[in-house]
Order: C-alpha cells, then sequence, then structure tokens
C-alpha cells in the first residue's frame, strides 16, 4: 500500500466533510437506479472536481458487469483523472483479472493524465 492508498484509506475511515454537490454526486454513484445519463453526469462533476472520495464507488461501476461498457469505461477515465495512484493496489488486482473486459479498464484507470 503506497502513501497515497494510506492516506484515502485513513480519510474514509473519518467522516470528511464534502460539499454538498459533491456528497450528492457521490451518493448517486451509490444509486442502482439511476439512469446511466445521470449518472454520466455525476462522473464528469466528480472528475472536474477531482473528488477523492468518489474512487472507491467509481471502482464498483468499473467492475458492475450490469453497467454499460461506455459508461464503466468513463468511469475508468475518471479514475486516472482523479488519482489512480489512491487506489492502485485495487487496480492492479483487477489486472488480474480472468476478464479481459475488467482487465482492460483497469489500464484505463491506471493511466497517469
Amino acid at each position: 500500500m503506497n502513501k497515497n492508498e494510506k492516506w484515502l484509506k485513513e480519510r474514509l475511515s473519518t467522516t470528511p466533510v464534502l460539499e454538498e454537490g459533491e456528497k450528492q454526486c457521490i451518493d448517486c454513484l451509490k444509486d442502482t437506479q439511476i439512469s446511466e445519463a445521470n449518472l454520466s453526469s455525476c462522473i464528469d462533476v466528480l472528475e472536474v472536481q477531482l473528488s477523492l472520495d468518489a474512487l472507491q464507488p467509481l471502482v464498483s461501476i468499473m467492475k458492475d458487469d450490469r453497467r454499460s461498457l461506455s459508461l464503466r469505461k468513463r468511469a475508468a477515465k475518471a479514475i486516472s483523472v482523479i488519482g489512480s495512484d489512491y487506489i492502485q493496489a485495487e487496480l492492479t488486482m483487477i489486472l488480474a483479472s480472468s476478464s479481459l473486459e475488467l482487465r482492460l479498464l483497469a489500464e484505463i484507470a491506471l493511466v497517469k493524465k
């Protein structure tokens, strides 16, 4: 676990103070009933805000094969922009997946922006 991963783990174990809009968007990432269009918009907002607190929910979307591939790619791209260094160990584990699609998404997420 690198120092960024340790920092994020500690941050998420506390109750981080988030802007209301950021909190709403992160909550949307966890909502399985939200439309893909709204979910994509939330990903865009969180990417612009460089929301580190969104990284774990974005990984969950990336791994959710019930979601469209385009949305999962969008989540992977957002991870790379926000900072894949904060979840590098998890992404490295995904690279060892038997799923070619998941490995591709992990590669997208690991690209440094």
